[in-house]
């Protein structure tokens, strides 16, 4: 994304900041961005704000809601080639059907999540979507498949920059 205005950049930092601690504050800025790229006309910003409320809701585990904005956010970072936050809206939706049971909706979400990864060369989200391709064949009974995606995993996160590696 492109570089904002200081009361976005905090608002963007205040969603990412607390997506897996305080998804109620993630809603909150994500709301307020909505707002800002709907009166700017700025679809990158409205994709990545409906992204972050996908992620909110997954960590509130309400799978409508990600499956909402989710779909929203997809047009709009497809579109404008914010291929890494597609790819983890992808990761996110694939999670969520396995987390609800919907295995083989999941599996194509985690595909459509590789596919981007591999035309983007996205190593870190790559390393994140072939451990959870792992996961899931662990799950399924499948260590051939599992050990098949630890190690790609793997050859993702070896090229990732070290700063990278960093949490």
């Amino acid at each position: 994304m492109k570089q904002y205005d200081e009361k976005i950049e905090q608002l963007i930092k205040q969603a990412k900041d607390n997506r897996l601690s305080n998804p109620r504050l993630v809603l909150e800025a994500a709301r307020k961005l909505r707002d800002i790229a709907k009166a700017d006309t700025d679809n990158a910003l409205l994709g990545f704000a409906d992204y972050a409320m996908a992620n909110a809701h997954f960590e509130l585990n309400d799978a409508e809601s990600v499956s909402h904005y989710a779909g929203r956010a997809l047009p709009n970072l497809l579109a404008e080639n914010e291929w890494d936050l597609a790819g983890s809206t992808y990761n996110v939706l694939a999670l969520i059907n396995f987390r609800t049971g919907s295995i083989t909706e999941g599996m194509e979400y985690l595909a459509q999540a590789m596919k981007l990864v591999e035309e983007h060369q996205l190593n870190l989200l790559g390393t994140v979507v072939y451990m959870n391709a792992a996961d899931i064949s662990v799950q399924l009974e499948d260590p051939s498949e599992a050990l098949h995606n630890l190690l790609i995993a793997e050859t993702y996160l070896d090229n990732c920059p070290e700063d990278d590696h960093q949490p």
